[in-house]
């Protein structure tokens, strides 16, 4: 059993909500450092954490679709970064 599937059954019972951050789906060495397609399996859910102006449709699609092929639990998004002063929403 990998570690982080120990650490994810071991708080289970301690708290309603556990939060757990993973590499980015897009950086290469994410591979190296442990997969967050495989992680994403390993948890109730997954949200997306986008950077305005740096995140393109592109790489959003790519990692929805990413997600979705495993099955992944996507339960919303979060757009970072958002410059108030110049964008509106």
């Amino acid at each position: 059993m990998s570690r982080f599937r120990e650490l994810v059954i071991a708080s289970r019972p301690l708290a309603d909500v556990a939060i757990y951050y993973n590499h980015p789906l897009s950086l290469r060495e994410a591979e190296r450092r442990g997969n967050p397609l495989v992680f994403s399996k390993m948890v109730d859910g997954v949200v997306l954490v986008l950077s305005a102006g740096v995140s393109t449709k592109d790489q959003v699609k790519r990692a929805r679709q990413q997600l979705q092929t495993v099955q992944a639990n996507i339960l919303g998004v979060v757009l970072n970064n958002i410059d108030t002063a110049k964008d509106s929403y």
